[in-house]
C-alpha cells in the first residue's frame, strides 16, 4: 500500500522512537476507524527525522492526512504540525489488542 493511502486519517499518535544504530524510527499509536486496533509505522535506513509541536493550530495528537515522494515522508498533524523522515522505506502494520 502507498504511504498516502495507509488508513491513519484520524489516529492517534502516540509515540515516536528512533534507534541511532540501526537508523530506524518506529512511530506507534491507536487507529480511530478500528476501534482497539493499534498501528506501528517502522521506517529504515533514516537519515534525517524533524518532529515539530507547536500546536499553532490548537493541541492535537491526531494525524490529518500523509504525503511522500518515495524518499521523503510526511505525517501531517491535525495540530498544524509535522513529523517529517528522509527514509529508505516503511512497512506499515496494526493490530487488535
Amino acid at each position: 500500500m502507498e504511504f498516502e493511502n495507509l488508513p491513519l486519517h484520524d489516529a492517534i499518535l502516540e509515540e515516536i522512537g528512533y534507534s541511532w544504530g540501526l537508523k530506524r524510527a518506529v512511530l506507534s499509536g491507536k487507529l480511530v476507524s478500528n476501534v482497539g486496533s493499534k498501528f506501528q509505522l517502522v521506517f529504515s535506513n533514516v537519515l534525517q527525522m524533524h518532529v515539530s509541536n507547536e500546536e499553532s493550530w490548537g493541541p492535537s495528537n491526531s494525524i490529518s492526512d500523509l504525503d511522500s515522494d518515495g524518499t521523503s515522508y510526511a505525517i501531517n498533524m491535525q495540530s498544524g504540525d509535522q513529523v517529517t523522515l528522509h527514509a529508505s522505506g516503511f512497512t506499515y502494520a496494526a493490530s487488535t489488542t
